[in-house]
């Protein structure tokens, strides 16, 4: 996940619309998201982190569907790593907050559709 003052930041400015469950690692959160009976609308995911990649995998293995992925990334090197989870979008750091927030609100709403609507 990013770093500490940027997830801090990011949970902040999400906050304001959406409900947000933070964790600093993949493994709290595949522990947060297993509390959470996998009910995620859209995952905000730090690829950079070595576990990253495998926290989306695992999470949409036990969720049981796809869950909509914003990868965020300070090192664009690891694109090809971020392909392999297919994010539906990719903010390169420093994010900025609105578009983040934008992107999330995007995908949310999306998600909450009914099937004949898409």
């Amino acid at each position: 996940m990013a770093g500490p003052p940027a997830l801090e930041r990011y949970a902040t400015a999400l906050r304001r619309r959406f409900r947000v469950f933070v964790a600093r690692d993949g493994m709290r959160g595949l522990a947060l998201a297993e509390q959470l009976a996998w009910g995620a609308d859209v995952l905000v995911v730090d690829l950079s982190s070595s576990r990253g990649a495998y926290f989306v995998n695992r999470f949409q293995q036990r969720a049981g569907h796809r869950v909509p992925v914003i990868a965020v990334s300070a090192e664009p090197s690891r694109y090809q790593e971020e392909l392999a989870v297919r994010p539906q979008a990719v903010l390169v750091q420093p994010v900025d907050t609105d578009d983040l927030v934008r992107e999330v609100g995007f995908f949310a709403r999306l998600r909450r559709r009914p099937e004949t609507e898409r």
